[in-house]
């Protein structure tokens, strides 16, 4: 394959500035014995650039949005939008379009695949980028693919995008973006594995959060996963491996002495086999130290350097605990709802302009079969909507339960509430720290208005929030686990935050003042 073109096995680990974080990472994966990587290639950042290096309209706008300020958000707003537009109205060069069609058509252009944006800056040590560009799901055909890449180029310029660039100090000129096309893949389950405790920085701790059928609701925050905690340590947990086997063995009637051999046999080899890995890793933590530890004995020769080294030593740990944790967050399939809506509210539009509805809105109280038959025939049951609504009314006020089978059965659960002050709300712990402040409780991104110092209260997030997050200083949602979007931000401000809160938009007022323990995982109204 050409350079604006490469298979995942193509890369290494020097062509960030060509694939961008996740192509750098599908290219390690797929280079490791034993992991099956879905078949797919990356349009690398040559693309792009060929794409745009000949829009005068491109640039000319860029050095507009480069002189702006984060908090100018209405006319960032109107220049990204202007820049999204020029990307989309561009077309797709032809090599570049030449060379993605041949890559398909020899995966099979008739399968289903992810386009997913893929910046050079994203998943850096200090930032995420967590979920500011798009990504799209279960696209088929050449034609279709070709558009979603211009998607994901223009997804670059998106307002949440841009002005998390101003806020954390990254010229714009300076990103670009790969897009990957990946084969999808349609589990039964999927799931999020960090190799250290996302909140305590347990590096001997494994956290897994897992869900049923793909992983999009689950890192977009809209569904509360599943929390597995594994300790690692692989020597204690073969350990343990193989004294079952001693047991087994004596069973089937070994002598005591084959059995305490072959336990120490396997022991000593499982012990040789973490030697290297083991000894790198000292290296590196040797290394931290001496340099934390030089660090800190300069400071305290400065003037107040006692109180200094103290405060620099604690962000230090700060740092080490939470800088290494990441996720994809992604928003594909309410960006695809979201499409449907819109060509069903034009037909909507019809139906008023028509005189068969008296409001657009009219259209979610029908099934999509029943809209069909009033766009056919021009005719419906208004007292039937009538009912409907008044039901809906109704409905409003009930609490849906957080998980029911295909029986019926509505299972519930809670949390352990032993170590609880009184009358606390409690939740899952993902970003440590205690804060305190005025809740403002926002349940549409709309009616955001928040104060710097506020914390935020809320049923779940999505990358759309991002920019809210520089004025929070704590965060609360009914939804969500240790690797959602909300969850991953608050941790990358350093945001005392607990999620998975049932009904906290309810039980917390708005304007009341609460107590946050991100550590313990609960909340305090005062």
């Amino acid at each position: 394959m050409s350079s604006l073109v490469l298979g995942f096995r193509e890369s290494d680990n020097t062509q960030l500035p060509l694939v961008g974080g996740k192509g750098l990472q599908l290219g390690a994966l797929s280079k490791i014995d034993g992991i099956q990587v879905p078949e797919g290639f990356c349009v690398t950042t040559e693309g792009f650039r060929k794409a745009m290096e000949r829009s005068e309209a491109y640039r000319a706008l860029l050095d507009q949005l480069t002189v702006r300020n984060a908090d100018e958000r209405e006319r960032i707003g109107e220049i990204s939008r202007e820049i999204r537009q020029t990307i989309m109205e561009a077309a797709i060069p032809s090599d570049v379009a030449k060379a993605a069609a041949h890559s398909l058509s020899r995966l099979g252009e008739e399968h289903a695949y992810a386009v997913r944006s893929s910046a050079t800056a994203e998943d850096l040590p200090h930032v995420s980028f967590a979920g500011q560009q798009d990504s799209y799901l279960n696209i088929v055909g050449v034609d279709a693919v070709l558009r979603h890449i211009r998607k994901c180029w223009a997804s670059l310029f998106t307002d949440r995008a841009v002005i998390y660039r101003m806020q954390n100090g990254f010229d714009h000129r300076q990103v670009h973006l790969a897009v990957i096309v990946q084969r999808m893949v349609f589990p039964q389950a999927s799931g999020i594995l960090f190799t250290a405790d996302p909140v305590t920085g347990n590096r001997r701790m494994l956290s897994i959060d897992a869900g049923f059928g793909l992983g999009e609701a689950l890192v977009s925050g809209l569904a509360s996963a599943d929390n597995y905690s594994v300790r690692e340590g692989n020597i204690a947990s073969k350990r343990i491996a193989a004294k079952t086997l001693a047991v087994y063995a004596r069973k089937e009637g070994d002598t005591e002495t084959r059995q305490v051999g072959s336990e120490q046999q396997m022991t000593q080899a499982l012990t040789d086999e973490q030697n290297e890995s083991q000894r790198k890793f000292e290296q590196g933590r040797q290394k931290a130290l001496n340099k934390e530890q030089e660090l800190l004995e300069r400071l305290k020769l400065l003037p107040d350097g006692g109180r200094k080294a103290k405060e620099t030593k604690r962000m230090i740990d700060l740092m080490r605990h939470f800088i290494g944790f990441r996720e994809y967050p992604k928003y594909g399939m309410i960006q695809r709802y979201f499409i449907y809506k819109q060509a069903l509210l034009k037909e909507a539009e019809q139906l008023v302009r028509a005189g068969v509805i008296q409001e657009i809105e009219d259209i979610y109280y029908l099934t999509f079969a029943a809209l069909r038959e009033v766009v056919r025939t021009r005719k419906w049951d208004e007292q039937m909507i009538s009912k409907r609504k008044e039901e809906h009314q109704w409905h409003k006020k009930l609490t849906p339960p957080r998980l029911i089978t295909s029986e019926g059965e509505m299972i519930t659960g809670g949390y352990r509430r032993d170590n609880l002050p009184a009358g606390a709300i409690a939740g899952l712990p993902v970003s440590s720290g205690v804060v305190e402040g005025r809740a403002r409780v926002v349940l549409s991104l709309e009616e955001a208005d928040l104060q710097a110092g506020d914390i935020l209260v809320t049923a779940y997030t999505d990358p759309s929030w991002t920019p809210l997050f520089v004025s929070i200083k704590g965060l609360v949602t009914e939804v969500g686990g240790l690797m959602t979007h909300g969850a991953v931000i608050a941790r990358e401000y350093g945001l005392p935050a607990v999620v998975g809160v049932e009904g906290a938009a309810r039980l917390i007022k708005d304007g009341q003042r609460i107590r946050v323990h991100g550590t313990a995982g609960y909340i305090e109204i005062l």
